[in-house]
């Protein structure tokens, strides 16, 4: 979880409540509008669009990715092996065999990494769910645990990808980049929660996810300068916080 100017949250989608998502449903809950006969009964009969596939994925779409995956494996083991400090961005594109104006095409800098180290980690994480029949706040507190314990273990690293990644004053779209796949999986998550019954609708979807992910980098900012603070409990202090409530 990065820190940022702060991650612009998606729009949120009016939509009609649904019945309560059974315990062993995955994350991503999916509400669907009715529209009833007398809606449109003053309107004409249009012809109904063909169904549309969602075209595969183009060779050069795969190629472009694979590349951007090469360069992130080649810096992370070169970052395993020295100091994050010592390496250097011409010291990547060797590793990956890469010209250095492929490595701009993909990040702005070495701190851009933690898009793809984020991506890779939900990834693992929204595999986890699909095999966890526990509650939204349950599935919540698997989220952020994951995440914090992951951080911590790679904490050599992303301190100073964080502090560099801050340094560079990010703009609010290579913030909301950085922290996507995580706003996304929160999201999820909550609104499975809000369609159970089991959180309240009063702040969307959405929006409590973008708030998860500024408090978490609030915390995560806090670490790469502090690091004797254990971040693990303290992500967990603040999903805890946000469960109860701040009011006695």
């Amino acid at each position: 979880m990065t820190h940022s100017k702060g991650p612009a949250p998606g729009k949120g989608i009016a939509v009609t409540k649904k019945p309560a998502t059974p315990p062993t449903a995955t994350p991503s809950a999916v509400a669907s509008g009715t529209v009833t006969p007398n809606t449109v009964a003053q309107e004409p009969e249009t012809q109904k669009s063909p169904v549309q596939t969602i075209a595969p994925i183009s060779r050069r779409s795969r190629k472009k990715e694979r590349t951007r995956r090469e360069i992130y494996q080649a810096a992370m083991t070169l970052f395993a092996e020295r100091n994050y400090d010592r390496v250097t961005i011409e010291d990547i594109c060797d590793h990956a065999d890469v010209a250095k104006a492929t490595f701009f095409l993909h990040f702005s800098n070495k701190a851009a990494l933690l898009t793809v180290f984020n991506e890779n980690l939900t990834q693992t994480i929204a595999e986890d769910l699909t095999r966890y029949n526990g509650s939204a706040a349950d599935k919540l507190r698997l989220i952020i645990e994951a995440l914090a314990t992951a951080w911590q273990n790679n904490a050599t690293v992303m301190r100073k990808m964080v502090r560099e990644f801050v340094d560079d004053i990010p703009t609010l779209e290579e913030g909301a980049q950085a922290n996507a796949h995580i706003i996304e999986i929160l999201g999820d998550t909550i609104a499975e929660g809000q369609d159970s019954g089991e959180f309240q609708r009063l702040v969307p979807a959405h929006r409590m996810a973008a708030a998860m992910v500024a408090s978490s980098s609030a915390v995560t900012l806090e670490w790469s300068q502090e690091p004797n603070i254990d971040t693990r409990q303290a992500h967990i202090d603040m999903l805890e916080l946000t469960l109860g409530g701040l009011l006695k």
